[in-house]
């Protein structure tokens, strides 16, 4: 936990106590577990509109759980998928899922 905290704390979120306060409140695990792979990936995959550090960042600080977002299906070949699903199955972790929340909007019709 202590290496968790030290590295939410420094760059490349350098997040302030309230900061960490708050994003601990609303998604404990993923910020007491491994923040920084968790980090990585979600950044990797992070949609247009929080592409980036700085607007992830944003993002992060208004929306802690997106740190445990480490799958975007709209990035993966949907030639690969089961006829019967239009994603991957990773629903949980997936940026698609959350995206229109994030944003202010639905998804397909239904809050998420």
């Amino acid at each position: 936990i202590k290496e968790a905290l030290k590295w939410l704390v420094g760059a490349p979120l350098s997040l302030t106590p309230e900061q960490l306060r708050f994003a601990m409140a609303n998604s404990p695990k993923v910020y007491l577990g491994d923040p920084r792979p968790a980090y990585e990936a979600a950044l990797e995959v992070a949609p247009e509109p929080f592409a980036g550090a700085t607007k992830f960042k944003e993002l992060l600080l208004r929306e802690p759980l997106a740190l445990k977002l480490n799958w975007n299906c709209e990035l993966t070949d949907a030639s690969t998928r089961h006829e019967e699903l239009h994603c991957d199955g990773h629903c949980v972790n997936c940026w698609r899922t959350v995206t229109p929340r994030f944003l202010g909007k639905v998804l397909d019709g239904v809050e998420v």
